[in-house]
């Protein structure tokens, strides 16, 4: 069986670094890269979910949902999975 996302519109902002979305916080000094993206540590961010911590990678979009929790979500995913609303 084959499911289709339901129609929810959220807030996103692209994030690149510190100050691009108040609920990321944390700057890492290690520079070594990041299993995900490759990009080093020291470029990354940190945001505080109601599942626990999550790194937040550049270029990650931070997606406040319906009930205003904030939670990162890869590039890919997030344009895979959204498209714009032109109002």
């Amino acid at each position: 069986m084959r499911y289709k996302k339901k129609s929810v519109e959220v807030d996103a902002t692209r994030w690149q670094k510190l100050g691009d979305h108040p609920a990321v916080t944390q700057h890492f000094s290690r520079v070594n890269p990041c299993w995900r993206c490759y990009e080093s540590f020291d470029l990354h961010g940190w945001i505080e979910t109601l599942d626990g911590g999550h790194i937040v990678c550049p270029g990650a979009y931070i997606v406040t949902n319906a009930k205003g929790e904030n939670r990162p979500v890869g590039a890919y995913i997030f344009e895979l999975t959204y498209e714009p609303i032109h109002e």
